[in-house]
């Protein structure tokens, strides 16, 4: 997607202190059936400072690579040839309650969002051209709990 024009990156990166007191990384996985939008996403979140440990193209290889990379978020496409991305966000849920897992979703109805919340997703967001919404609920997701 060459023609799109990605947000100012956020100042400096923030995550939560890790055991020696120092910033955990900030990583994440993308999982989304485009390869072009799954390659700009991970463009956008590099230009954030995250470290995209996976970008995947199926929910099965999603839900392994969050399984096994237990990043701080996950971008999960709610609509993939295999299934549901809410239905991904409850089986990680299930077995990794700390992730922030976020749906990037190309139409999205209120009673549709109120399900993708209650699946265990941490934020619903539409795709757009210039992904300031996902970067700007990520910045949000990555920041430290009071």
């Amino acid at each position: 997607m060459p023609d799109l024009e990605a947000p100012t990156p956020a100042p400096g990166p923030t995550g939560s202190p890790g055991p020696d007191g120092g910033r955990a990384p900030r990583t994440a996985v993308v999982v989304d059936d485009h390869e072009v939008v799954r390659d700009f996403v991970v463009t956008l979140l590099q230009e954030e400072g995250f470290t995209v440990t996976a970008a995947v193209g199926t929910l099965g290889e999603g839900y392994d690579a969050i399984i096994r990379e237990r990043p701080l978020v996950a971008i999960i496409d709610r609509l993939m040839p295999d299934g549901d991305g809410a239905d991904l966000c409850a089986r990680v849920r299930q077995v990794a309650p700390e992730l922030k897992l976020v749906l990037h979703t190309g139409a999205l109805l209120p009673m549709e969002e109120r399900r993708d919340l209650a699946s265990g997703a941490d934020a619903v967001v539409l795709k757009s051209v210039r992904c300031v919404e996902l970067i700007s609920t990520v910045r949000r997701l990555a920041e430290p709990s009071l």
